[in-house]
């Protein structure tokens, strides 16, 4: 083993008794106090599509639903970009995370950001509007989870849920989908969400090229429009969407 990843090894093992933290430009801080943390923080904050975010918002956002929201990252991602592009955030978020395990995380990391009060968690699955799904997380990596099976990983049942009544008559600003295949059956069924969605920045896992193409397609048809630069590497394949075309607008 080399020493960077005995470094790394040692630190994810180490990181809840010596933890490390970064500060954020408005004075907050990001606790890496778990390695769910470091996995995280590192799928948000090191990947330069998500750095796209402040160009992509022409206003202050007024509600956010980030789904699949692990330990929180994205939001406080969102909410940094917020505060620099405008000077201040009355955003509201809510947040979609099926895994339980993580839900404390979540909630302790949008405090220490300085979202309190703006901010209500769901635990719960996207993708159809009622029932539920078996969820496959693997033990050791709370990124590695799916709605389908994993070797490896341990599966649960997670009742889904309709974000539409949640929203009263708001639209959404940004809505983010990580859910693990869940983006296919969530598009699918919920074309009245998407309608009410002003951005869409969704990451897309494995599945056939006709079944990915079908569901682009269900997505401009809710009035989107590709936007920005797609992303296909190290595994990820990222997509954006925008009802209202700017400057980073593409046609891909």
């Amino acid at each position: 083993m080399s020493a960077v990843a005995l470094n790394s090894f040692l630190y994810r093992r180490l990181c809840r008794w010596i933890t490390c933290s970064f500060q954020l430009p408005f004075g907050a801080r990001v606790a890496l106090r778990t390695k769910h943390d470091i996995a995280s923080a590192q799928d948000v904050f090191c990947h330069p599509y998500y750095w796209q975010l402040y160009s992509w918002l022409p206003a202050a956002p007024g509600l956010v639903v980030d789904a699949g929201a692990n330990c929180g990252h994205f939001t406080i991602l969102l909410e940094t970009c917020t505060r620099i592009a405008f000077g201040r955030s009355d955003t509201r978020y809510l947040l979609v995370e099926p895994n339980p395990k993580l839900i404390p995380v979540l909630a302790a990391n949008l405090e220490r950001a300085g979202i309190a009060g703006r901010y209500s968690i769901i635990e719960g699955l996207l993708g159809e509007k009622s029932g539920s799904s078996t969820l496959w997380v693997h033990p050791k990596n709370f990124l590695a989870s799916s709605i389908r099976p994993l070797h490896g990983a341990r599966g649960r049942s997670v009742s889904f849920v309709d974000v539409l009544p949640l929203l009263g008559r708001d639209a959404i600003d940004v809505l983010k989908l990580d859910i693990e295949g869940g983006e296919y059956p969530f598009v699918q069924h919920n074309g009245d969400v998407l309608a009410r969605s002003n951005l869409v920045i969704m990451e897309v896992h494995d599945a056939p090229d006709a079944t990915q193409a079908q569901m682009f397609s269900a997505v401009q048809a809710a009035g989107l429009r590709p936007l920005g630069r797609p992303v296909d590497a190290d595994g990820l394949r990222m997509r954006a969407w925008s009802r209202v075309p700017g400057p980073g607008a593409a046609s891909w």
